[in-house]
């Protein structure tokens, strides 16, 4: 349980620094793509040994690291939009409620419990979506409501990513593709993840002239180190027994309080009541399926 709790520190962690990029005017797309190379060099350090080799190629999870890799650049990337845009608590939000993907794996495929209980929660997970992105609006022209739609669709689309990437965690976990304390793989997948950023960085330059400035080296480095642990914790928590349906949804749930907490202490964000009644059914979600 401290690994867990270690694990939702990091994870909030994370949530702030994007909001401190905002303020601060940092690049966010060559933080984060730099930050993908932190990762493995962090793991280098704890290894005291390259984690990231020509031997990995001949792995059997190289594919799994792969395609996760790339899911990581694409849905940070559309996470850190989504917290400047509409703060850390609602990105969080999106970013959690992915616990839904792997806990319905684990249900469908791994023989873990489904009481009514946790059905019932993964569908309010599901509503809570729904009640937090709908936006009435009232007038105005049609390419302002058309933008407005656009615009959800960030925040969407990190929730979709973040799915995809839960569900591939916990399947090789679940498979024995790779081991959860197996730090090349984790190295691995957040390599690839910057490989894949390069192309993001490079269509930049060429096509805006932006290049890497100090702050964004440092920023690399702040948000690299806490985000190849965040993720090599929960990884250590799965191989300790707990079942995914109850890691994930407690992960979650801790997450978006102690996001909730920071974004209003050092932020000043606020709920309307739309927004405070899917932020309640998400919470809610999150305990029934850890309790179900």
């Amino acid at each position: 349980m401290f690994l867990l709790l270690i694990c939702i520190l990091f994870n909030a962690y994370i949530s702030i620094v994007f909001k401190i990029f905002e303020r601060y005017k940092v690049r966010t797309l060559q933080a984060i793509v730099l930050n993908y190379f932190v990762c493995p060099l962090t793991a280098s350090v704890l290894l005291g040994r390259a984690a990231v080799s020509p031997e990995v190629l001949h792995k059997e999870w190289i594919w799994a690291a792969i395609g996760i890799g790339f899911t990581f650049i694409v849905t940070f990337i559309l996470f850190a939009q989504t917290v400047q845009k509409f703060g850390v608590v609602l990105g969080s939000i999106f970013q959690k409620m992915s616990l839904v993907a792997p806990t319905i794996l684990a249900i469908s495929f791994y023989n873990e419990s489904a009481s009514w209980i946790k059905i019932v929660g993964i569908i309010l997970a599901i509503a809570s979506i729904f009640v937090i992105s709908f936006n009435k609006t009232n007038g105005g022209s049609e390419s302002s409501k058309k933008i407005d739609i656009w615009l959800w669709m960030i925040p969407l689309g990190t929730f979709l990513g973040s799915c995809v990437i839960d569900s591939g965690l916990f399947l090789v976990n679940q498979t024995g593709l790779a081991s959860s304390l197996d730090i090349d793989f984790v190295a691995t997948l957040f390599f690839f993840a910057g490989v894949f950023g390069i192309a993001f960085v490079l269509y930049d330059y060429f096509m805006n002239g932006v290049t890497y400035r100090k702050k964004e080296i440092i920023a690399g480095f702040a948000l690299g180190i806490p985000n190849f642990f965040s993720i090599y914790f929960l990884m250590m928590v799965l191989s300790n027994g707990m079942d995914g349906s109850i890691v994930f949804p407690i992960n979650n749930v801790g997450i978006l309080l102690t996001t909730a907490v920071l974004g209003l202490l050092f932020f000043g964000e606020k709920f309307n009541t739309r927004k405070l009644i899917g932020f309640t059914m998400a919470v809610v979600a999150i305990i029934l399926v850890a309790n179900g």
